[in-house]
């Protein structure tokens, strides 16, 4: 399910090539996306923090059952956007966001660790990286060597 990202990538504006299973993304116009997420749920919290760095309105649908994962999914991304500067809207099943952002943070990550690696990964400050060892233990140490 998660490869559904790179569709939503490409609609964002960037530049997603392939070449066999490598798959290579570069930067581009980052625009407002809209994505029906039923079958993708986990991507809600990358969209969202992606929708925090794009031009216009990004619209999440079909994501009702976010507010039963690690935290309410759906709020928690809305709380992130509001904070860093986005105007952000709950929806029964996802959410509306219009960026750009205006400020890095800091997003509460809640406990959650999809939302603490989606908006890290996106240049937002996060309240607790720490989180994320859940899914993946080296992320914090992974993200700084990017960044440095």
């Amino acid at each position: 399910a998660d490869r559904a990202i790179l569709p939503l990538l490409a609609d964002y504006g960037a530049v997603v090539g392939r070449d066999g299973t490598a798959v290579r993304v570069a930067g581009g116009a980052r625009r407002g996306i809209r994505a029906d997420l039923r079958d993708a749920p986990d991507l809600a919290p990358i969209v969202a923090a992606m929708a925090c760095r794009a031009e216009g309105e990004s619209l999440v649908t079909g994501a009702a059952h976010l507010r039963s994962k690690e935290s309410d999914r759906i709020a928690a991304s809305v709380a992130a956007a509001r904070v860093v500067g986005c105007a952000a809207e709950e929806r029964d099943d996802g959410f509306r966001i219009r960026g750009p952002a205006r400020t890095r943070g800091p997003v509460a990550s809640r406990g959650d660790h999809r939302i603490a690696m989606a908006f890290a990964a996106c240049g937002f400050d996060v309240d607790d990286l720490a989180c994320a060892a859940k899914s993946w233990p080296g992320f914090a140490h992974a993200l700084a060597s990017l960044v440095s």
